[in-house]
């Protein structure tokens, strides 16, 4: 059976994904961090995705990993004025360094077999203009570079962005 892995697949958008991915017969596990899941088609997994070591910790129990769907999120609605550098750590190591370090590790378990794929959710305000999200739409740029730097680690390894991103 294939094995997929949703960050932030408590509530929300990671919830829906892990139940799809469910009624297609996946081993659906997902992260969660305060809010405890209530779907009994999942392996839920405590993470904390500020934490590398939680995240190492999180795919070294995988020998095997068809589909990673990088979901988590904290959202800022804020002033760039108003926000500090609590609050810059907050957002970017749960929306971009967690999702850079879970792109990482399962690339490293995805490249051993030569399969896998890679989904990155963000916001729309990643990539939209508005007065109070100047920390998403650094984030949201970030996460878009994500994709050229899985592509690359497969076309270094001659195994071509087709066979790393299968449909499935």
């Amino acid at each position: 059976m294939k094995k997929v892995l949703i960050t932030g697949g408590a509530t929300g958008i990671g919830r829906e994904c892990a139940r799809l991915f469910a009624e297609k017969n996946y081993d659906v596990y997902i992260t969660y961090h305060e809010t405890q899941p209530d779907l009994d088609c999942v392996t839920p997994m405590h993470c904390d995705l500020k934490n590398i070591d939680d995240i190492k910790s999180l795919f070294s129990n995988f020998k095997t990993l068809d589909v990673l769907v990088n979901n988590a999120g904290v959202s800022l609605i804020k002033m760039i004025n108003d926000t500090d550098c609590n609050d810059y750590e907050n957002l970017m190591s749960v929306n971009s360094r967690a999702v850079y370090f879970c792109c990482k590790e399962a690339a490293n378990i995805m490249l051993r077999v030569h399969s896998g794929a890679i989904i990155n959710i963000s916001s729309m305000w990643g990539s939209r203009r508005f007065v109070r999200n100047s920390l998403f739409h650094e984030q949201g740029g970030c996460n878009r570079s994500y994709k050229s730097a899985c592509q690359g680690a497969c076309s270094q390894r001659n195994y071509g962005e087709q066979r790393f991103s299968r449909n499935n």
